[in-house]
């Protein structure tokens, strides 16, 4: 008995064949209708619009498209355009006043001593150089612990604020 002849006997061999049958009749009816061109019937309560409202501006653009993308890239006297270019029908953005944030403080560097004898030199909207320790106020921050290089504040709302000292290693 040959070889093809034992295997065709084997049930693997037989599942097999039948797989490749099946998947290449579904690929020969997936074809056909890939091909196959059908009529798609207007729905009723649709809108017909001619190409002339199609290709017509709905509004009229601020900013000169045409010309913003036919200019040179790498000009030296290129700046950004007044207004950001928005897709037709796009609303305006929001004008959202906000407020003005609160100065933080600068940490200058740390000196760590043992004892609660550490100490870090900051600055805070002035220029004015201010020596702090643990428990000490700066504007409105309480400090709160001195690290190597790093200083925690508590904010008036009670957030924790870690701030890094200007020059590393200090």
């Amino acid at each position: 008995m040959s070889l093809s002849q034992r295997m065709s006997g084997e049930r693997w061999v037989q599942v097999g064949g039948a797989a490749i049958a099946v998947a290449a009749a579904v690929l020969v009816w997936t074809g056909r209708r890939a091909w196959q061109l059908e009529e798609v019937a207007p729905r009723s309560g649709a809108v017909a619009l001619s190409q002339d409202a199609l290709l017509s501006v709905t509004g009229e653009s601020a900013l000169d498209v045409r010309r913003a993308v036919a200019a040179d890239l790498f000009t030296p006297d290129r700046s950004a355009p007044p207004a950001r270019y928005r897709l037709p029908g796009e609303s305006a953005p929001v004008a959202v006043s906000a407020a003005p944030a609160p100065s933080l403080p600068i940490v200058l560097g740390t000196a760590i001593a043992g004892g609660g004898m550490s100490f870090a030199t900051c600055q805070f909207e002035s220029s004015r150089l201010l020596m702090v320790r643990v428990g000490d106020r700066v504007g409105p921050y309480l400090v709160k612990s001195i690290e190597r290089g790093r200083v925690v504040f508590q904010t008036p709302t009670g957030e924790r604020l870690e701030i890094l000292a200007l020059r590393p290693g200090s």
